[in-house]
């Protein structure tokens, strides 16, 4: 084994651990925003329908952290495609989206449900789930 290969490997490994920690920051701080969040939406008003296209908003917003985590310790494209999801998602719920922001939407999802049929139907090792 070259020196330049051991070199690569460690800066491989110290990469990976770095991301294992951003992940873990995220975790935590999403679980530290739930629970600072949840008196907050106790005590709004229901009857606002602000008030749930703001909560859709932060759920959204949730899952995308959830998501980002998986993504940083998994390394899947698939987790990318997921995370993608959510992220389109998110925009096409917003309340003030105009009709060019929805067709857009709707050809992200296409390009993503396109992505998602090449992983799983073309690229034979990730029928599986597993990672490259």
């Amino acid at each position: 084994m070259s020196a330049a290969s051991s070199v690569t490997k460690y800066y491989e490994e110290v990469v990976r651990w770095f991301e294992r920690l951003l992940a873990i920051f995220i975790f935590f701080g999403l679980i530290l925003f739930i629970v600072s969040y949840a008196q907050k939406f106790l005590n709004s008003n229901w009857q606002d329908i602000g008030t749930y296209e703001h909560m859709v908003h932060v759920v959204l917003s949730m899952i995308i952290g959830l998501e980002a985590v998986r993504l940083l310790t998994t390394h899947s494209l698939e987790s990318v495609l997921e995370l993608l999801a959510f992220v389109v998602a998110r925009k096409a719920l917003e309340p003030n989206a105009t009709s060019v922001d929805l067709v857009l939407v709707v050809a992200a999802f296409t390009v993503l449900i396109a992505g998602r049929y090449t992983l799983r139907c073309l690229i034979p090792k990730y029928k599986t789930g597993d990672t490259p």
